[in-house]
């Protein structure tokens, strides 16, 4: 199995987890999943009818191969709910895949800037690295690391 669609299945997994309505919605699900039914999985969790950011995400991650709707999807997640940091790095993600790089350089950006994510400050500067702007890298590496080292 390709690596993208395995993170998209344990994704899946975990925002359902956080929003199924009974434990038979979870079960489904692990059913699907356990018979390798990936493509039903995705089209069951898109049928949901859950109405919030992670039913969004859900929608998101149903659009298989169609990156301009999922990142239209992951724009309206960060419009309702503009700290969920996931929502940065997956949209950043489908513009990578589109070498659109300036723009999920651009999200990145903002994800880090209004969540403080580590996660999403690390790929934000693996991303300048890639496209060769190593200086900015540096001062949001460094950014980072003192962040990180912060006791809690």
């Amino acid at each position: 199995m390709k690596r993208p669609l395995l993170c998209i299945i344990v994704i899946t997994q975990t925002i359902l987890s956080l929003t199924a309505q009974t434990t038979e919605e979870l079960s489904r699900m692990q059913t699907l999943i356990d018979h390798m039914a990936y493509t039903e999985a995705l089209a069951w969790a898109d049928s949901c009818s859950l109405q919030d950011a992670q039913a969004l995400h859900l929608k998101a991650l149903s659009e298989l191969g169609r990156h301009p709707e999922a990142f239209a999807i992951y724009q309206r997640i960060i419009r309702m709910d503009p700290h969920d940091a996931v929502a940065y790095r997956l949209g950043a993600a489908l513009q990578v895949d589109m070498q659109d790089y300036a723009t999920a350089a651009e999200m990145l950006h903002q994800g880090y800037e209004r969540t403080s994510d580590i996660p999403t400050g690390y790929d934000l500067a693996k991303l300048l690295v890639h496209i060769g702007q190593d200086s900015t890298a540096l001062v949001i590496t460094d950014r980072i690391l003192r962040q990180d080292s912060l006791p809690p």
